[in-house]
């Protein structure tokens, strides 16, 4: 049995986008979508409803792509509705599709940086 996703990503959100994230998860406001070998789309139920992309591509490496399209990603890169979906993926019996045992740094989806780098 693999380490959670949650252990393993922890130390890369912050506490308020974990405390909140985990709060959405536990009032059932993540619904999973598409699952692959490769990655997962969600949709997390908040202010709005927002689209949440987790890419495990390259998670033997240790690194997991991240995307959604709240506001506070598009400035911060992470945020509570990526934590939900992450702690859903574990509570779900998922965490077993990332490979790898070592911590992730976590790093938006290339996609999004693209579009960073051309909105700058």
């Amino acid at each position: 049995m693999r380490k959670s996703l949650t252990s393993r990503s922890y130390h890369e959100v912050p506490d308020h986008d974990r405390g909140r994230g985990s709060a959405y998860q536990r009032a059932g406001r993540v619904r999973l979508g598409e699952i692959t070998a490769e990655r997962l789309d969600a949709r997390v139920l908040g202010t709005s409803r927002y689209a949440v992309t987790i890419d495990w591509q390259e998670a033997g490496a240790g690194l997991l792509r991240i995307d959604c399209d709240c506001p506070r990603f598009a400035e911060a890169a992470v945020c509570k509705h990526v934590w939900a979906v992450i702690v859903e993926i574990d509570e779900e019996g998922l965490s077993d599709l990332v490979p790898g045992e070592s911590s992730l740094r976590l790093a938006p989806s290339t996609a999004f940086a693209r579009c960073r780098t051309r909105m700058a």
